[in-house]
């Protein structure tokens, strides 16, 4: 989440993330459904001491994470619950669910009262749609949409287990998050989803090395036609605007005889 007010000097990499974001705001423009599928903060980052935030406090972070998502043109929005690594005190305080009740999200919670869960599903435009924030993954691309599919296949045969089987009949997309990369496949007639993220390669996805995957910055959104037809759409950070670390050049020495 990059800042939008204060003294923080933003890095080159939150500039560009802050023009995507509103990019994406513009290019969308007013829609009917809005999902935040999980984590509007990045936590206090308690393995690294707070390293890479720009601020660890969690109230600033939600209210920064506030004033972002109040610029896109939504009329209703659910707000589902992410890793408690990023979303919580590390106890029992979830920053979603303040972060939803001041947006004026959907309550979706299991109690009365309560503005977030886990997962979420809804009808909309006569489809239904599964979300939720976690998905097991891989950083390698040849196994990208494995645990895509091997989820929506899973969503399928518990489908009687989660819903009433005569009002779902038929899950129609399913949205993840988690992973940092988008991806898009099919089962069926069943649409999956990966959704992309807001963070940059830090410390920890540079564990996996240089040829793993690379986060995807953007959004993604669905329009349903009349007829029933359901319209992927996606707005990818092109390469071009990474920033890019500069290559270090020597001369070669030259030697006059």
């Amino acid at each position: 989440m990059t800042c939008i007010d204060g003294p923080y000097k933003p890095t080159r990499y939150q500039i560009v993330a802050r023009e995507h974001w509103l990019e994406c705001s513009d290019k969308v423009g007013k829609h009917e459904l809005h999902i935040m599928n999980g984590e509007n903060a990045n936590g206090i980052n308690k393995k690294q001491m707070g390293a890479y935030n720009y601020t660890s406090d969690m109230i600033t972070q939600t209210r920064h994470s506030i004033k972002a998502m109040l610029e896109w043109r939504f009329e209703n929005i659910l707000v589902t619950r992410g890793s408690g690594y990023h979303s919580s005190d590390g106890a029992w305080t979830w920053y979603e669910e303040i972060f939803a009740q001041e947006i004026g999200a959907v309550p979706n919670g299991e109690e009365d009262g309560e503005f977030t869960d886990d997962e979420t599903a809804f009808f909309f435009a006569g489809k239904v749609f599964n979300c939720a924030h976690h998905v097991p993954g891989s950083i390698w691309f040849h196994y990208s949409t494995t645990p895509l599919t091997r989820e929506g296949m899973g969503l399928a045969l518990n489908r009687t287990k989660y819903y009433n089987s005569e009002q779902v009949k038929h899950i129609d997309v399913i949205i993840r998050s988690h992973r940092h990369h988008r991806h898009f496949t099919d089962i069926e007639h069943q649409l999956l989803c990966a959704t992309p993220c807001w963070q940059f390669r830090n410390p920890y996805m540079r564990k996996s090395g240089m040829g793993s995957l690379y986060p995807t910055i953007g959004c993604i959104w669905f329009d349903v036609e009349q007829n029933g037809e359901i319209y992927y759409h996606k707005n990818d950070l092109p390469d071009w605007k990474i920033p890019k670390k500069e290559l270090l050049e020597f001369c070669r020495p030259t030697r006059v005889v």
